[in-house]
């Protein structure tokens, strides 16, 4: 009986015990993998000026936990959906290169909304859903806007202009050519020495003005204005024009609100595939080119795309009787045209302008160029 007793106890107690342990598991497990979205911190920008209106960038740093692929998370300001952001947690993503290979997206993440800086509190809720399902949601956090700002003003003894892309890289403010380039660091250097400082604004103004505390005497003129700081890729315009905003350095006489740079994104108009421009060197004399097995026939400036990895496909620009031994190219890009010089090569012989020559071929048309022979230098001399 004692036996059976104790052999009782010991069972319950197991179970007890057991029963325990179960629970304790069950609740660390719920929560390890509790679901929760926060905002850990909303920071807003300075105040800028562009498109007519004072703005601010309110930078939301998300934070999550136990969110599954699959789940979305929505952040919105002032309950507005129509602007609001998503995160797609544990989600993997295209880089740019076709194929959804970057991620996973991992906690925390940072969204941003661009608002009228109108000085007012504004207030923000991040939601975690499975599909329509609210998993979680965030407290809402109130942050305040900058006070509005004043729109780059010059007038009067000021100086200033504005900094724009200039799309067709003429070197010349057209009209249509209205965005502008923002932070650009714009420096004046009077006739005494004195140097003054201006940054563009959002929508690539800049004055030196009594506003602006940087104002230019007009006895201190004539200034030399630099302009620095252009963003990655992006230059000020050396275009053909003499006249217009050819340079980021600029020479000015008198006060004026016109003092402009345009600036010119390479990647914006390099294209992906594009054409090489290249020469071939041929033993021989080139101007003889009655046979096809003849120096002269052979290829002496050819064309081929970028990505082409053979030596074969090539379209002859010029043979080697029309140019002889080339090696400097030059593209215009304005005339389409190509301008090569001569080159002195051993043992393969100059074209028809000697040593000091330079042709010219006009690429309208890549299987038909247009050759044309250009000068020779000598004849400047």
């Amino acid at each position: 009986m004692k036996t059976f007793l104790t052999r009782t106890i010991l069972t319950k107690t197991i179970r007890s015990i057991a029963s325990l342990l179960c629970f304790i598991a069950i609740a660390s497990f719920s929560k390890a993998y509790s679901q929760t979205v926060t905002i850990e911190k909303a920071t807003p920008s300075g105040c800028y000026y562009y498109a007519g209106a004072s703005k601010t960038t309110i930078s939301v740093q998300i934070g999550w936990t136990a969110a599954n692929s699959g789940n979305t998370i929505t952040v919105t300001i002032d309950g507005n959906t129509a602007t609001a952001r998503t995160i797609k947690p544990q989600s993997y993503y295209d880089p740019g290169i076709g194929s959804v290979v970057a991620g996973p997206i991992v906690t925390p993440q940072v969204v941003a909304f661009e608002i009228n800086s109108d000085g007012s509190a504004h207030t923000l809720v991040a939601v975690l859903k499975n599909g329509s399902t609210v998993l979680a949601t965030s407290s809402t956090v109130t942050v305040n806007a900058p006070s509005p700002c004043a729109p780059t003003a010059c007038a009067g003894t000021d100086l200033g202009g504005s900094v724009y892309f200039d799309n067709n890289a003429n070197g010349v403010h057209d009209a249509g050519e209205t965005k502008g380039v923002s932070n650009i660091t714009v420096k004046a250097f009077d006739k005494n020495g004195n140097v003054y400082t201006a940054i563009t604004d959002g929508d690539g103004k800049y004055a030196f003005s009594a506003a602006t505390s940087n104002a230019i005497a007009v006895t201190n003129f004539p200034v030399r204005v630099e302009f620095t700081n252009f963003p990655a890729e992006t230059q000020g315009n050396a275009g053909p024009s003499l006249s217009g905003n050819a340079s980021n350095v600029r020479f000015v006489n008198a006060p004026g609100c016109g003092i402009d740079c345009g600036a010119v994104s390479q990647s914006k108009y390099a294209q992906s595939n594009p054409t090489v421009f290249t020469n071939l060197f041929t033993n021989g004399n080139p101007l003889v080119a009655v046979n096809n097995d003849d120096a002269g026939k052979m290829a002496a400036i050819i064309a081929h795309d970028y990505s082409n990895m053979t030596k074969f496909n090539y379209t002859t620009v010029a043979t080697t009787a029309q140019v002889g031994s080339v090696w400097s190219h030059v593209w215009n890009k304005y005339k389409k045209k190509l301008f090569s010089a001569a080159f002195l090569k051993r043992h393969s012989g100059l074209g028809p302008l000697g040593l000091g020559g330079i042709y010219a071929l006009i690429i309208q048309l890549l299987l038909h160029p247009l050759f044309l022979i250009f000068l020779m230098l000598q004849q400047l001399v």
